[in-house]
């Protein structure tokens, strides 16, 4: 088998399950992170567009504390996707410095 004379002999069964954990993972990633199109929005607004809370909800013609509220019930649930395929703050932030 090619791919076993690659990754040396006896390896490649341990290597077809990481590709599969690995492939998983990515799965439940993208589900979890499927967005709302306003969710979308007020993070394009926040973190894109560089808008503050309070000109973010302007824009949305929203309150602010409804739009605070919203921006961190969805930064929850990010938080939460990442923490189910075991990636942290530190992960992200890893990923984003090597860009």
């Amino acid at each position: 088998d090619a791919l076993a004379d690659l990754l040396g002999a006896g390896s490649a069964p341990a290597s077809l399950e990481l590709t599969r954990q690995m492939h998983e993972r990515r799965a439940r990633l993208q589900a979890a992170l499927q967005l709302a199109d306003a969710d979308r929005l007020l993070l394009r607004l926040i973190y894109q567009d560089g808008c503050g809370v309070s000109e973010a909800a302007r824009r949305l013609g929203q309150p602010d504390h409804t739009v605070r509220r919203k921006l961190r019930a969805l930064l929850d649930r990010l938080r939460l996707a990442l923490e189910s395929v075991g990636l942290g703050a530190a992960d992200v932030l890893g990923m984003l410095s090597e860009r």
